[in-house]
């Protein structure tokens, strides 16, 4: 049957197999079915096809168990209080907390504020190597330049991003402080020799998009055997 002649019974067996038949293995719930209705009443719409068979301004059109999502926006003072008590032990006076150690409050400071002054995800974040944040910075502003491979966005699709000056001069800091006394220590310990496989990073190249030449991966340390 072509869509244009679809009627308001069609779009209720629709509605009730998406939603409610037990012989449908993949059924929606009311926030998902709110968002179908919503497409097919633009798409009616668009067609000019009245009456609509579906309308989400009509209630009995829309799922009673739907959940909205509500966007709740802070104040830059507000979104202030939470890396300052969460991250850095603060109290809500500004004072470090009694007792607080954090050996990890700079990396984790640091991460947040280059998701949020470049939006980047979580994920897209937590994957960035060193030579990959923003080093280019842009003529007039106070934002870097950077690039973003496509292996690591959702949509698979590499794309530009922007992250702050103040953002990246963390992140440096960070990595030239906490995160080198780190490597010193584990090199100290031998822990880097412990490592089944190790794969040596001997060159970094500049640019927009930088390549890196590593030293052929060691192959597997024997392991002592266990004593039967």
């Amino acid at each position: 049957m072509p869509w244009r002649r679809a009627t308001r019974q069609d779009l209720a067996d629709y509605r009730h197999w998406k939603c409610r038949a037990a012989e449908n293995p993949g059924r929606i719930g009311g926030t998902k079915w709110d968002l179908e209705a919503s497409t097919f009443t633009k798409l009616f719409r668009w067609a000019k096809v009245y009456p609509l068979p579906v309308d989400v301004s009509r209630r009995e059109d829309r799922a009673a168990d739907s959940v909205s999502s509500r966007v709740l926006w802070l104040t830059p003072r507000t979104w202030g209080l939470w890396p300052d008590i969460g991250l850095r032990g603060h109290t809500r006076a500004g004072f470090p907390a009694p007792g607080w150690e954090s050996r990890t409050e700079l990396r984790n400071t640091s991460f947040v504020q280059l998701l949020l002054s470049s939006g980047l995800r979580r994920q897209e974040g937590g994957a960035l190597l060193t030579f990959k944040l923003p080093s280019r910075r842009l003529r007039f502003g106070r934002y870097c330049h950077g690039h973003i491979a496509a292996a690591l966005t959702q949509a698979k699709q590499s794309r530009v991003f922007y992250a702050s000056i103040n953002a990246v001069g963390q992140i440096e800091a960070y990595v030239e402080s906490e995160r080198a006394w780190a490597v010193q220590r584990a090199q100290a310990a031998g822990r880097y020799e412990k490592l089944p496989t190790m794969r040596l990073v001997t060159k970094v190249t500049r640019g927009l998009k930088p390549r890196i030449e590593c030293a052929r991966p060691t192959a597997p340390r024997p392991q002592p055997a266990l004593p039967a």
